[in-house]
């Protein structure tokens, strides 16, 4: 009879934890529905504004692509439909902008994958998609790249030397770190399809990104543009 009581008892115990242990998966991230197209985005929320934003959309053949960027908190009350405005109430709106370090987009990209590895199967996405104005300091080690190659690779077009350029950080690296938990690696990282890319001012990037550390090599311009990441699953 003990026994049987010890070994109910072991089971109440692990369902516990493993309960704890989704809510605390499932609280950082929120579904919110917008009248821009009516698909579900997936929002981390944290104490800072604009939001994370990973939007993941399911393409004709089946597979992801997932999008990654920031929104502010005041265009988020503006574009999410009615019935959902609730839940955007219990976001904290601040008028600063206080964008995410780059080792904390890393994180929640990891948290984002943990928190949908029981929704999707993960070996089905095959891009993730952001901008180098996103990645905090890896920007800065993109645009002194992409100066550094401008003489070298003047003739080659926009989408060549920003494909050399971002191969030339960590990016790569470092989210292989992330994906091989979930049996994927990285394929290629290349420029976006489309790659038009936008300057910011480097003392107006760093104040809104919290760099702190300056010195005379970073470029005066930081170059935004867009990434893509392609995925492959390593499983056998």
């Amino acid at each position: 009879m003990m026994k049987q009581i010890l070994l109910l008892f072991n089971c109440l115990l692990v369902f516990l934890l493993c309960s704890c242990v989704d809510t605390e998966k499932n609280k950082k991230f929120m579904q919110i529905k917008t009248s821009y197209n009516g698909e579900p985005f997936v929002y981390i929320i944290p104490n800072e504004n604009p939001l994370s934003c990973f939007y993941l959309e399911k393409e004709k053949n089946g597979m992801y692509a997932l999008y990654i960027g920031h929104m502010s908190i005041k265009y988020l009350q503006r574009v999410c439909i009615r019935k959902e405005y609730y839940k955007v109430e219990k976001l904290r709106a601040d008028e600063k902008v206080h964008y995410p370090t780059y080792k904390a987009i890393l994180e929640r990209l990891n948290s984002y994958l943990y928190f949908m590895s029981d929704k999707i199967e993960l070996d089905s996405l095959t891009q993730i998609n952001i901008r180098t104005g996103d990645l905090a300091e890896l920007a800065i080690d993109f645009s002194y790249n992409w100066e550094k190659n401008n003489d070298i690779l003047k003739d080659r077009t926009d989408f060549d030397q920003f494909s050399i350029a971002i191969n030339q950080t960590s990016l790569n690296k470092d989210i292989n770190s992330i994906l091989e938990k979930y049996s994927l690696r990285v394929d290629t990282i290349t420029s976006g399809i489309e790659p038009k890319a936008l300057g910011i001012p480097l003392e107006e990037f760093a104040k809104s990104r919290g760099i702190k550390k300056m010195n005379q090599n970073m470029p005066k311009i930081i170059t935004d543009a867009p990434i893509r990441v392609t995925c492959k699953s390593v499983r056998m």
